[in-house]
């Protein structure tokens, strides 16, 4: 994974994350979003490369894949958990 991308689920984010998997390779991309996994928006839950962050205990592999990414993207810094997240890194 080059790209960790962190977001919560919107009414924007299904369509995007189609566009990224159809024109760049998958492989290259992690979705991490926060919540728990709900069909909202049309949002696929057999995406392979989602990641649903939906309980604490989760924190510890979020940051490896923090740790892993060459390029992070955050999508939404009003959300309060990701503010919260982040604040906990260097």
């Amino acid at each position: 994974m080059k790209i960790l991308h962190i977001m919560g689920l919107s009414l924007f984010i299904p369509p995007f994350i189609k566009f990224i998997n159809g024109n760049f390779n998958p492989k290259d991309h992690l979705f991490i979003i926060l919540g728990k996994p709900r069909n909202e928006y049309g949002m696929d839950l057999n995406v392979k490369n989602v990641y649903w962050l939906d309980r604490k205990l989760k924190i510890f592999e979020f940051e490896k894949y923090l740790y892993k990414a060459n390029k992070i993207i955050i999508h939404g810094l009003w959300i309060e958990k990701i503010l919260k997240l982040l604040t906990l890194q260097p």
